[in-house]
Order: C-alpha cells, then structure tokens, then sequence
C-alpha cells in the first residue's frame, strides 16, 4: 500500500489507488465499492471499515 500522508491533497485517481489498496491489504477491515457517479462520470467510493471477522 502506498505510504498515506495528511499533509497532501489527493487526486481523483492517487485516492483511488490508495482506498483499493487499503482495501485489498486489509480484506478483514475495509471494503470498498461504487454507490454511484459523479456528473464528471467518475465512481463515488464508498469504504466501510468494521471488522468483518467478527
């Protein structure tokens, strides 16, 4: 997963890596899909994290 800062602005896109990531690295924590599209015709993510093992 790519470092996350928070001291940085995220492109559309650099977001996108970094939630599918988190997502993927921590399948029992987070979950990511698509609620819909913006009016630029981009995914709206939406990520629930809980602890899916429970």
């Amino acid at each position: 997963m790519p470092p996350l800062r928070f001291d940085t602005y995220y492109r559309y896109d650099d977001l996108s890596t970094i939630l599918h990531a988190f997502a993927r690295e921590f399948p029992n924590l987070a979950r990511i899909e698509s609620i819909g599209k913006s009016y630029q015709g981009r995914d709206i993510w939406r990520v629930t994290v809980t602890n899916f093992s429970s």
